[in-house]
């Protein structure tokens, strides 16, 4: 029988990864060369299989060198990091019960208050030198994978650091990064770098066919285009209702210069209403400016996802230049980070992310 339920496929227990040949290859070859890495930096966008690949190496390393004594395979080399859903390590690595393998992910861990953290605390990566420093329980390697390593504490960076720079032997860090331009240059020349990048609208399709998820085909379409690449976030967006989001987003735009105020407080009281609506509100938002910049360059970026969306942006694109595109942006842009720092009301926020573009406009059309 099947192990995994496909309807709720977690990288845990997720046997397909799409788009991804290159960066599998490259860890297969390493590991056919007998000479393998022992650190190993992940990277890339939110939502592109980060964390699947990961846990496809992880297992691949558990299941191929258990019960044998010698790292690798003396005479045969592997073609594949696909392991059988049915095997015993698959099943163990879902369930979260290798022995030898680790996982230290902020989403797993909570405050006293039962929050989640905002950031990984540096016991749980100095756990990560105990865990290393014991005997494999079965095989010749332990595993560990860091979901991300961007939300390690400044002393959980030191502490990776000097695990980083002697990693005892048959050890295998994989560390998953968002954003590695914003690691320590140190960390990142320790590891080797698997950069994986964004997956093709057509794969996307594929992949939410795959989840069985009810949408048509123009839907489909848009939800895939929002994504820019990330199946994480197209499976985000059709759970808050993200392609209304925007498409309410496009509608309040298309009343530039002058805004409905209205309907601009009722569309500030709809993405306040929870925490996933806000987030998926301000990554569209500011996703929408770097259309509108790519435009002004003359990229050709197929755009046109909700009604009136086009003629809109070839009115904001001949009306503000560059210049000043780039200065709202960096406003608004700052706004948000405001939000979470000084914790400001996000309706207010909302609200000004559109008047701010409103008052631009109007500044230019009275010049």
């Amino acid at each position: 029988m099947q192990f995994i339920d496909n309807n709720e496929l977690t990288p845990r227990n997720n046997d397909n990864l799409f788009g991804h040949n290159v960066n599998e290859q490259i860890f297969l070859d390493a590991w056919n060369s007998k000479c393998l890495p022992n650190s190993w930096l992940i990277c890339g966008q939110r939502g592109i299989g980060k964390a699947t690949l990961a846990y496809r190496i992880a297992r691949f390393v558990l299941a191929t060198s258990i019960n044998k004594h010698s790292t690798f395979f003396e005479n045969e080399s592997q073609q594949t990091l696909r392991i059988d859903p049915n095997h015993l390590v698959f099943q163990r690595v879902a369930s979260g019960t290798h022995a030898d393998l680790k996982i230290v992910e902020r989403n797993l861990i909570y405050n006293k208050k039962s929050r989640l953290v905002n950031e990984i605390p540096v016991d749980y990566v100095r756990d990560i030198k105990n865990f290393l420093s014991l005997t494999s329980s079965e095989g010749s390697w332990r595993v560990v994978i860091i979901d991300a390593i961007d939300e390690l504490s400044i002393y959980g960076d030191n502490a990776i650091l000097k695990i980083l720079e002697e990693p005892p032997k048959n050890a295998l860090l994989l560390l998953i990064s968002h954003v590695p331009n914003k690691l320590s240059s140190v960390i990142s020349s320790r590891c080797r770098q698997l950069t994986m990048h964004s997956l093709s609208e057509k794969i996307i399709l594929t992949l939410l066919k795959q989840q069985s998820i009810k949408l048509n085909d123009i839907d489909s379409k848009s939800i895939a285009r929002l994504s820019r690449g990330s199946i994480g976030k197209a499976l985000s967006l059709i759970k808050s209702g993200g392609l209304t989001l925007y498409s309410d987003m496009i509608k309040l735009i298309n009343d530039l210069p002058y805004l409905n105020i209205v309907n601009l407080h009722a569309f500030g009281d709809r993405v306040t209403q929870s925490d996933e609506s806000f987030n998926i509100f301000i990554e569209l938002f500011l996703e929408w400016f770097i259309v509108i910049i790519n435009q002004i360059n003359r990229q050709k970026i197929n755009n046109e996802i909700a009604t009136g969306e086009s003629s809109i942006q070839k009115y904001l694109v001949k009306t503000i230049d560059i210049e000043n595109w780039i200065l709202i942006w960096e406003k608004i842009n700052n706004l948000f980070n405001y939000t979470y720092t000084l914790n400001i009301d996000r309706k207010l926020v909302v609200i000004n992310s559109f008047l701010i573009i409103e008052r631009y406009i109007s500044t230019l059309i009275r010049k």
